[in-house]
């Protein structure tokens, strides 16, 4: 209880009337703490279960459960960028050279929860993919010239609307 924030992930609490490892009047108090500091969370007494037992395994309590994980803890998970490898022309650059044709460029972003109708941000414009598989996307088609200065900020939004982390590629003068 010392070290509860609103921040946590919802508690789903379920105690026997009849639990002799730890008094149910516990399970009340944390979930009236949760609830003062306006966490969610849910209570379930079980008239006459002990501490674990038959009535947490019924077809009716499993559906509660079944219910708290698909409505609580079922989020969207944000895409994440491993890597990326930019190419120019057919040569593996993992740069941009500046003032060049965007056109020449190819990028390969590798990553995880990525989807098929993931959107890529270049420098905050949003760009279509090819899709690959859940791990790979290819940007191609990139238009206009590289600009002379600072570097490549390259996100991923997934159709859920979650944003991935933002890596940089350098533009360099070579």
């Amino acid at each position: 209880m010392t070290y509860l924030t609103p921040d946590d992930p919802p508690f789903f609490i379920e105690h026997g009337t009849a639990d002799c490892t730890s008094a149910p009047g516990q399970s009340q108090i944390f979930h009236n703490l949760l609830q003062s500091i306006g966490h969610d969370s849910s209570l379930t007494i079980l008239q006459g279960e002990g501490h674990g037992g038959p009535l947490f395994l019924t077809e009716s309590n499993l559906t509660l459960v079944d219910a708290f994980w698909n409505n609580k803890l079922r989020q969207p998970i944000n895409p994440l960028i491993n890597s990326i490898k930019v190419y120019r022309k057919s040569l593996e650059v993992n740069y941009f050279r500046a003032g060049s044709q965007a056109s020449l460029y190819r990028i390969s972003i590798f990553g995880i929860n990525l989807q098929a109708n993931t959107k890529v941000l270049i420098n905050g414009v949003e760009k279509g993919v090819s899709f690959i598989n859940a791990n790979e996307i290819i940007i191609h088609g990139l238009i206009g010239r590289i600009s002379s200065l600072g570097e490549i900020r390259i996100q991923v939004r997934n159709s859920n609307g979650r944003f991935s982390n933002v890596l940089r590629t350098a533009i360099r003068s070579e």
